[in-house]
């Protein structure tokens, strides 16, 4: 969207409506009811590198919705081979993909990088 492309919503909206009303974006979250949104803090020009970019500030942090951490991904299974007696004895450790993070075999996300992780689904390595 451009700065013309707003200046028109706005201009139409503001003869519609009311030139009063909260400027809000819309969050990508669930809500029953009203649609979450947050407020905006500022909008403006950039400066130095955003310089030529017209910049609206949320109230919240926004995050992008296709991070890493959110696409699921398999956990790392590293099998140690053991020798005890006579015979082997293989012991592993599961491990986060993202942060090596030690894993129990139900967690769904790292408890330290918040990376999602597919259940039951392993990149086994054997050392």
């Amino acid at each position: 969207m451009t700065v013309r492309e707003l200046q028109e919503r706005l201009e139409f909206y503001a003869a519609q409506y009311s030139a009063d009303d909260d400027v809000v974006v819309q969050l990508s979250e669930p809500s029953v009811g009203i649609t979450s949104f947050t407020n905006v803090t500022y909008a403006g020009s950039g400066f130095d590198w955003d310089s030529g970019r017209f910049w609206i500030t949320p109230e919240k942090k926004l995050l992008s919705k296709e991070k890493d951490r959110d696409a699921e991904l398999p956990a790392v299974k590293i099998i140690f081979r053991e020798t005890e007696l006579r015979h082997r004895k293989l012991r592993s450790i599961i491990k986060c993909p993202k942060c090596e993070e030690h894993l129990m075999k139900s967690d769904k996300y790292c408890s330290r990088c918040g990376q999602r992780i597919k259940i039951g689904e392993y990149r086994e390595y054997i050392r």
